[in-house]
């Protein structure tokens, strides 16, 4: 019996061509004008040749008895991918698994993935378009549009950043544009996030109580992002060393932070295991937005005006106070303590890996005393003012001896 493979001209069926991801080899071809890929499973350059003759025999046979589909498979009928054909609704999934997207930390990773949900919720206004491969330049202008007039510069820019990072990593194939490659980034504001005045820090600690006033004293103390301090566990507190661990969600940096005593005595009055501050730690897994607002309505609640009194050209307030104000008064009040710029880096996760390694070896003893040092915040609450005084005229007189001496010291 004659087979049919003379009806098929030869130049129509693929060869192949074998790509390594990461480590791992994958077997690519094309058929009607369609890229295709699948893995070999193998770290053998050697190996991944002999899988991939017995794959591309396979694929030209399903060709020619036209019985090729996407989901192919040889032997273990493991799927083949069509790049560019990653369904919208699990494209996040794809992502997580892709060998080749960029190693985020896991605080990151949970603000990409609703940044990303929330665009594929826009994109349901266009059910026809099922797959990544199907979202065009005009749909991509068309969302830049639409949430570049309701959102500010900055996160409108993340989002696109995100956008293009997701479809370049699913897309990985020149043969499908990324849509989001000529979408302009907006002219961002500077960052008007400011520290906390110290008549501000004192009504904080003087309010505060429970888990709020434990994550208000190590945010002030450390300058930890919240998260950070929501999730501190008692594994990453030495109180016999005086000396906090800590990896940054957002960066995968370890940090070490020697324990101020307003830190120390109010960890020492509740030592555990798990999380320090379990409730919060729970509340922020469930909903990290909404513990923000809470720290936010607290603020509120001690009479700290959260948005700054001027607007942007838009018209919309600027915001200047929130729990990062925790991490600008870290930096200042450091400062203020005489410990170097390149230290208080360090400490807060701002440096290079080599400027970590040589803090916590050399410095750590030293940046303790100084730490040791500083002011008490929980104490100052109790120092009863100037008689004629208030504390805002206080602080004012503060100030303005401050601005005295460094007048004098630099003419």
């Amino acid at each position: 019996m004659r087979t049919n493979h003379a009806k098929i001209p030869r130049q129509r069926l693929p060869k192949g061509t074998l790509r390594l991801k990461g480590s791992i080899w994958h077997l690519q071809w094309k058929h009607n004008g369609l890229p295709y890929s699948t893995t070999l499973n193998t770290r053998s350059e050697r190996e991944a040749k002999e899988k991939a003759k017995k794959e591309i025999a396979g694929i030209q046979s399903s060709i020619i008895d036209h019985t090729f589909n996407t989901t192919y498979g040889h032997g273990n009928d493991k799927p083949v991918t069509l790049n560019g054909s990653t369904p919208l609704a699990s494209a996040w999934t794809h992502y997580l698994a892709s060998q080749i997207r960029p190693d985020t930390g896991s605080d990151t990773l949970g603000i990409y993935c609703y940044q990303f949900q929330s665009w594929v919720q826009w994109m349901n206004k266009y059910p026809q378009v099922q797959t990544i491969s199907q979202v065009t330049k005009e749909i991509a202008r068309e969302f830049a549009s639409d949430f570049g007039n309701r959102s500010a510069p900055s996160t409108f820019n993340k989002y696109i950043n995100l956008l293009h990072l997701v479809f370049r990593v699913l897309l990985d194939d020149p043969l499908f544009p990324n849509p989001w490659d000529n979408i302009q980034r907006k002219k961002q504001n500077p960052n008007h996030k400011r520290p906390f005045t110290p008549h501000e820090a004192k009504t904080i600690f003087n309010t505060a109580e429970h888990e709020i006033l434990t994550l208000c004293i190590i945010g002030y103390w450390t300058g930890l992002r919240l998260g950070d301090c929501c999730r501190l566990d008692w594994s990453e507190v030495d109180m016999d060393a005086k000396v906090i661990t800590k990896k940054i969600s957002k960066t995968g940096v370890v940090v070490r932070i020697p324990m101020h005593p307003d830190l120390y005595n109010r960890l020492n009055s509740g030592r555990g295991t798990g999380a320090v501050c379990p409730e919060m730690s729970q509340r922020y897994r469930d909903n990290c937005a909404g513990v923000s607002r809470t720290m936010q309505s607290f603020f509120e609640s001690c009479g700290i005006p959260l948005y700054s009194q001027s607007l942007t050209k838009a018209g919309k307030r600027i915001p200047e106070i929130g729990f990062h104000s925790f991490r600008y008064t870290f930096v200042k009040v450091a400062h203020l303590a005489g410990i170097d710029d390149a230290t208080v880096r360090a400490i807060v996760g701002w440096g290079s890996y080599q400027m970590m390694k040589t803090y916590s070896h050399n410095d750590e003893d030293r940046v303790r005393e100084q730490i040791q040092t500083m002011p008490s915040v929980m104490d100052a609450i109790k120092v009863p003012g100037i008689p004629g005084m208030d504390e805002q005229e206080l602080q004012a007189l503060a100030d303005q001896v401050r601005e005295e001496l460094k007048r004098r010291k630099n003419p």
